[in-house]
């Protein structure tokens, strides 16, 4: 139970028993494996971790339900566990850690008939939910993972205060209007061939699918508000040849960032539903060089000077000084927004002009570094790159630099999933101060190569 040879995140994964909803796991060895962990348990205290507790709370509540289990030697492990929980929540933490640990002792309450667990649960719930959840209906950490963890626990309260605490109409009715705009904030970040990016700390294969999710509210009753991207700082634009989201923020949010990165004014580009200019994703927890990078604004579609990032990222999950937003101006065929780094030396200004078939990306950088100045784009392993001088093609587009002083072509590595890294191709643009970016998208009838 505390393996630890694949990471951190691996053995917490293990402890919060999230492998008890496999279809295929027979209810007598989920059992025996709830039954050996109880054993466990005491000997090792970081298994009382509360954000792993609290997964782990949930998740045994769920297999004793489904198989109605009435042994009392777990359930008094279960109660034990729920009970060192409700005296260690997370508010040091806050984010999703307090909202999960909120779930738990709402679960919790209502499975043992306990009010002073579903009470403790209910208030956090209450006032977190204000504050976690933006006008846009994005979870303020702003990764698309958590995001979809969060609201299919919205979705799996409401469920469970309609059931069994029929007399909760207002705790109830406020899950479903916030569920309805974390479904809407979802589908808004979806491309058109269903890939949710992975930005910020984000993996595929973690929170249920965006499907699963749709299919599961649909079940409820809850349908999608039509929201318009703002608050959370991403925008999205779309013509019939390509898509094109933009993450116009800043180091969110503002008492813990730490599944933030420095990648403020990146983008991310798909031209006739493929993965074109991708985001580089996240494929560790643990504290080493790989996490450094993957947080840092080098990971990023955006420029920077040197090997400077926009932000003072360190350890696994802490933040020093921060990027400065200066603003955003917005008009119906473009955007721009410029930014500061956090020791204030550099400023970097980007504009974004969008037309039918093509997007021009205008950057302009100033301050007291400007040599090594580069932009960075990491482009799709399967999307071939042919270079001619400034101009570089590939199937999906054509790509030319106006102002460039150097271009190359190398491999770097982008993540879908947690550890499971793969070849990319990353462009990198040197420039001094301006640099001209245009993409130019082929018909599907000519791949321009």
């Amino acid at each position: 139970w505390g393996f630890s040879e694949y990471g951190k995140l691996w053995t917490y994964q293990l402890q919060a028993f999230e492998f008890l909803k496999q279809d295929q796991l027979e209810k007598e060895k989920g059992l025996k494996l709830i039954a050996d962990f109880s054993k466990y348990l005491y000997r090792h205290p970081s298994a009382f971790d509360p954000y792993t507790a609290s997964l782990r709370v949930i998740n045994w509540i769920k297999f004793f339900s489904f198989h109605q289990v009435t042994d009392t030697a777990l359930y008094g492990s279960l109660l034990s566990q729920t009970k060192k929980l409700f005296h260690s929540t997370e508010w040091h933490l806050q984010n999703n850690h307090l909202l999960e640990n909120a779930f738990a002792l709402l679960f919790a309450g209502i499975f043992f008939g306990n009010e002073k667990f579903y009470q403790q649960g209910k208030r956090i719930l209450e006032k977190e939910i204000d504050k976690q959840i933006l006008p846009d209906g994005a979870h303020f950490e702003l990764c698309p993972m958590y995001h979809m963890l969060m609201l299919n626990r919205v979705l799996e309260s409401k469920e469970m205060l309609s059931l069994y605490k029929p007399d909760e109409k207002a705790l109830e009715s406020k899950l479903s209007s916030v569920a309805s705009k974390m479904l809407g904030w979802m589908k808004e970040m979806q491309f058109e061939n269903g890939d949710m990016p992975v930005v910020n700390d984000s993996a595929n294969g973690i929170a249920p699918s965006c499907d699963a999710i749709c299919s599961y509210a649909n079940r409820l009753g809850i349908s999608s508000q039509k929201i318009e991207l703002k608050e959370s700082g991403f925008r999205k634009h779309k013509t019939a040849t390509y898509e094109c989201l933009i993450y116009l923020g800043g180091l969110e949010p503002l008492a813990n960032a730490g599944h933030g990165h420095a990648d403020s004014l990146s983008f991310i580009l798909y031209g006739r539903n493929k993965p074109f200019i991708i985001d580089t994703g996240i494929s560790t927890y643990e504290n080493n060089f790989t996490r450094q990078y993957e947080r840092s604004t080098l990971a990023h579609n955006t420029v920077t000077a040197g090997t400077m990032s926009q932000s003072n990222l360190w350890g696994s999950f802490r933040v020093g000084k921060r990027v400065k937003m200066l603003g955003v101006n917005q008009g119906a065929i473009y955007i721009e927004s410029s930014i500061r780094f956090f020791d204030g030396s550099i400023k970097h200004k980007r504009r974004f002009e969008f037309f039918e078939n093509s997007l021009i990306v205008r950057d302009s950088i100033s301050g007291e570094i400007l040599e090594d100045t580069k932009s960075f784009l990491y482009v799709n392993k399967n999307a071939e790159i042919a270079q001619a001088k400034s101009k570089l093609n590939s199937d999906i587009a054509s790509i030319e630099f106006t102002g460039d002083r150097k271009i190359s072509i190398d491999e770097a590595f982008a993540s879908t999933e947690f550890n499971k890294p793969e070849s990319c191709n990353r462009i990198t643009i040197s420039f001094t101060t301006d640099l001209i970016t245009t993409f130019t998208f082929h018909n599907s009838n000519n791949s321009g190569k």
